[in-house]
């Protein structure tokens, strides 16, 4: 679907300068439109196929990747004290699910994977247990 939507508007383009049509501005934003959703429908693709967090805690700051196999999204967080970690609930109750918080004095780090509640507290519990922590 990713590769329709990317590679269509090119192919258009190449197509319709082959029948003799002049040259638009439309067809550049055509393919820029298609562009940002393609990519848009292929990181979501890869995260769903590939994706994983990668939460790296240092004494002095917190790297949060986001690893699609492709491409990774890095983000680094200064750590402003003792880190507190925390849940929130996602879906229903009945579901048990949650994700985990990290609270780092200013910022908020949230993680998208859902887990059972109860392999989040045994993971927090952990966390708080570790020395550098």
């Amino acid at each position: 679907m990713s590769c329709v939507i990317l590679f269509g508007p090119i192919i258009g383009f190449i197509i319709s300068i082959k029948a003799g049509q002049p040259f638009h501005f439309k067809f550049l934003f055509g393919m820029a439109i298609s562009s940002i959703i393609g990519v848009y429908i292929l990181r979501f693709a890869l995260w769903n196929s590939f994706g994983k967090e990668i939460i790296e805690l240092k004494p002095e700051s917190i790297t949060y990747t986001s690893d699609y196999r492709i491409y990774r999204d890095n983000k680094n967080h200064k750590r402003d004290g003792k880190l507190t970690f925390s849940y929130r609930p996602i879906g229903y109750i009945e579901d048990q699910m949650g994700c985990l918080t990290i609270h780092t004095g200013a910022e908020v780090i949230k993680s998208v994977v859902k887990m059972s509640i109860i392999d989040i507290n045994s993971l927090i519990k952990e966390l708080n247990t570790t020395n550098n922590l």
